[in-house]
C-alpha cells in the first residue's frame, strides 16, 4: 500500500514567507541603503532618524518555487505521490480552544505576518490542493483525526507530516522535515507513548499556544514524574496531584487548581473525530 502523507500545512507558510523575506534599510528619501536577512540586523544598521527597516520580500514567482520544492521535499522524503494537506481556516476568536480559554494563542495577536503569507495560503489551495480545517478546528486537529482513523484501523500507510510537537500525542507514523536546528525523521509512536506525551504537555503547557503549565517544571521534569504511570487513570491522578501541590494556594483552592488542569487538557487535546472533546477518566469526574 502506497503511503499517504498528512500534511500540516500552518507551518509551511510561516517557514516559506520567511525564508522569502529580507529587510532593507531604507533612509528618508525611500532610497535603499543594504538588504540585511533580519530586522534586527537592519534596524542596529540605522544610523539617521528618518531610517526606515521595511520587509524585502522575493517575487512572488520565487515564492511559488520554494513552495512547490517545500511540498515535493515532504513527498519526495516518503517516496509517495499520495497526500493530503490542511490549513487552519477559521479566525483565533472561533477556535474552539479560545472559547474554552480567551487567552489561547493571545500574545500572537500582535505579530506581523511575513509578506507572503496569505499568498502562500493561497497558492498552497490553487496548485496543491490544499483544504480547510473543518470550522473552529485547526490543521493539527484534522491532522489528528485522519491519525487516529488510521491508527485504529491497523493503516500503517499514514504519515503525519509536520513540526508541530503537538502531533507526537497522536499514535502512529510521523514525519518532521528539517529545519535549521533539528534534522529531518519519519518515526512511528504506539499509543503508550502518545499518551505520555500527552501528559507530560499537561504537565509543562505550550508556551507557543500561550497554555500556562506548572512552574518550575519542564519537559524532564514532568518525564519524570509520569515515568511509572501506566493507564489514563494513573497520569490523571498524578498530574491532579502535582497541579493541586502547585496550583491550589496561588489560585485559592484545590477546585481551581482542578478545573486549570481541565481547561489545559481541553486546549492540549487534539480531536479523534470533529465533535470530540476532552474529557476526564470517570471515576475522577467529582472536582476533588
Amino acid at each position: 500500500m502506497a503511503t499517504k502523507a498528512i500534511i500540516d500545512a500552518d507551518p509551511i507558510c510561516y517557514s516559506v514567507a520567511f525564508a522569502a523575506q529580507d529587510y532593507a534599510l531604507v533612509d528618508e528619501d525611500g532610497n535603499i541603503c543594504n538588504i540585511y536577512s533580519t530586522a534586527r540586523e537592519a534596524k542596529e544598521a540605522g544610523v539617521f532618524p528618518g531610517d526606515q527597516v521595511l520587509p524585502y520580500p522575493e517575487s512572488l514567482r520565487s515564492v511559488e518555487n520554494r513552495v512547490n520544492d517545500f511540498m515535493q521535499g515532504i513527498l519526495d522524503e516518503l517516496d509517495t505521490t499520495e497526500y493530503v494537506a490542511f490549513l487552519t481556516n477559521t479566525a483565533l476568536k472561533d477556535n474552539f480552544r479560545h472559547i474554552v480559554n480567551p487567552g489561547y494563542k493571545a500574545h500572537r495577536r500582535d505579530l506581523i505576518k511575513p509578506y507572503h503569507y496569505q499568498n502562500i495560503r493561497d497558492y498552497l489551495q490553487s496548485a496543491w490542493g490544499c483544504e480547510m480545517a473543518y470550522y473552529g478546528l485547526e490543521a493539527d486537529d484534522e491532522l489528528a483525526i485522519v491519525g487516529w482513523e488510521a491508527f485504529d484501523a491497523a493503516d500503517d500507510s499514514v504519515v503525519l507530516c509536520t513540526i508541530d510537537k503537538d502531533l507526537d500525542t497522536v499514535p502512529g507514523w510521523h514525519y518532521r522535515w528539517p529545519t535549521h536546528n533539528k534534522e529531518g525523521a519519519k518515526y512511528y509512536l504506539t499509543a503508550d507513548e502518545a499518551e505520555n506525551n500527552f501528559w507530560v504537555q499537561v504537565l509543562t503547557g505550550d508556551t507557543a499556544d500561550n497554555i500556562i503549565g506548572l512552574r518550575g517544571i519542564g519537559p524532564k521534569k514532568a518525564a519524570q514524574a509520569v515515568k511509572d504511570c501506566a493507564t489514563t487513570e494513573d497520569y490523571y491522578a498524578v498530574c491532579k496531584s502535582m497541579y493541586i501541590e502547585k496550583m491550589a494556594e496561588k489560585l485559592g483552592s484545590a477546585e481551581a487548581a482542578i478545573a486549570m488542569m481541565h481547561m489545559n487538557c481541553t486546549m492540549l487535546h487534539l480531536l479523534r473525530h470533529e465533535e470530540d472533546m476532552w474529557e476526564a477518566p470517570n471515576e475522577f469526574n467529582d472536582t476533588a
